[in-house]
């Protein structure tokens, strides 16, 4: 009997080693007020201080396109559709490989593509999530990309700055923003 409860510690102690912290806090506060994505599908919180964009041309893509009060960062959710070939693999391989499509797909959109950050699979509330960092460019602003699923569904959440200097502390609180407006994330319906 202990050797079986030995085995399970020994597991749980694996999975919690797999999924480590997140790099960035999730204790930003949030508005009391749910709000639902443009399909009907998701409810969030918003971060404070922010608003849903609601320009239909700016919101086509996302399921949520958040704006900060001062137009100076945007937090954006939208469904990244896969083949059941890939679907499988992820399955097999988990969030990061989820990640390295997300990345290819900045690599062959961004002018120049400059790499910040590693992929890191972390969770918050065992909700399981992989994140990294990228420029644009030599000029641009880091922007963060959290991939991760919600049932069979799979989802990019992008935090991006988009007008006046940021420092670090700045990006801390935007990517903080951000994982608390993930945390929040929940389906609308369960069983989807």
């Amino acid at each position: 009997m202990t050797r079986k409860y030995f085995q399970i510690f020994l597991l749980s102690l694996l999975f919690v080693s797999c999924a480590s912290v997140p790099k960035y806090s999730y204790d930003f506060p949030l508005s009391s007020e749910k709000i639902i994505s443009i399909d009907n599908t998701l409810q969030a919180r918003i971060p404070s201080g922010w608003f849903v964009a609601t320009d239909t041309s700016l919101i086509q893509k996302f399921l949520f396109l958040l704006i900060s009060e001062r137009y100076t960062s945007t937090i954006s959710l939208e469904e990244i559709k896969v083949d059941r070939a890939t679907e499988s693999r992820i399955n097999d391989d988990g969030l990061r490989f989820l990640s390295e499509i997300s990345l290819a797909f900045k690599k062959a959109s961004a002018p120049s593509y400059f790499f910040s950050t590693k992929a890191q699979i972390f969770s918050i509330d065992n909700q399981e999530y992989c994140g990294y960092e990228y420029y644009d460019d030599k000029l641009s602003n880091r922007t963060r990309v959290i991939v991760f699923r919600i049932n069979d569904r799979f989802f990019e959440c992008s935090a991006t700055p988009i007008s006046g200097p940021w420092y670090e502390t700045d990006l801390k609180k935007l990517y903080t923003a951000m994982h608390a407006f993930l945390k929040s994330l929940q389906a609308v319906n369960p069983t989807l």
